[in-house]
């Protein structure tokens, strides 16, 4: 009995831990596949000294970017990388300016731990629309966690505007194709897109373990 129960323990550790791409100890990761499961970019890597940047791409308004936040935060709490962590708002057309100043808002208001997820529910559970600079002031006015005048001030600022810019230049000067994509050190680029393609699986979880594993990888590959 004891051994049987102890047989599904490591079972339970087992699936814990393929499910959110989390290498066991002692397991070695199949090298990523190069032009198929990651491509080489620009080579440079991002602004870090001491740690890779990993960079994720996204967009509020991106379905698949709501639904990969869940495994990525998950992911985040496990990995033992060492390694800094980003989220950039991708631009690819000025309409979608607005929702990363809304992103970067929230970040310069310290709210992003209370608000991120719930932009993401208030677009893609309720169907609010929040994608215009109009929408978003009368969504802000009427969430009484946030000080209104305080938001549209950190909203029209210089230094929302700045990063918004940047958010802009690097989603070009990486050529990222869509969201969500992950960039690594800013060499290498990475995604769930890229990872389902590769493998030619219907094994979301599987793909999903994938392409931590890559991840995780790419980071190793950097520091080599």
């Amino acid at each position: 009995m004891r051994v049987a129960e102890k047989q599904m323990k490591q079972l339970i550790v087992i699936f814990c831990v393929v499910f959110f791409g989390i290498s066991l100890k002692g397991i070695e990761a199949k090298p990523p596949k190069l032009n198929e499961e990651y491509l080489v970019i620009d080579g440079k890597q991002a602004e870090s000294k001491r740690k890779v940047v990993v960079i994720e791409f996204f967009s509020y308004a991106c379905v698949h970017c709501y639904y990969f936040e869940p495994a990525l935060e998950q992911w985040l709490r496990k990995t033992s990388s060492n390694m800094e962590f980003r989220r950039v708002p991708a631009i690819f057309a000025d309409r979608m300016i607005p929702l990363a100043k809304l992103y970067y808002t929230l970040e310069e208001m310290e709210k992003l731990d209370v608000f991120h997820n719930l932009v993401f529910q208030k677009i893609h559970d309720e169907k609010v629309k929040i994608y215009s600079k109009k929408a978003i002031m009368k969504w802000a006015k009427d969430e009484p966690e946030l000080d209104y005048s305080s938001f549209v001030e950190v909203f029209d600022s210089f230094s929302v505007g700045k990063k918004t810019r940047e958010a802009k230049q690097l989603t070009r000067k990486y050529k990222i194709p869509g969201t969500p994509y992950v960039t690594v050190g800013g060499k290498f680029l990475t995604g769930p897109s890229l990872i389902f393609e590769s493998n030619q699986q219907n094994d979301a979880q599987g793909n999903t373990a994938r392409l931590f594993e890559v991840i995780e990888e790419l980071i190793v590959m950097i520091k080599k």
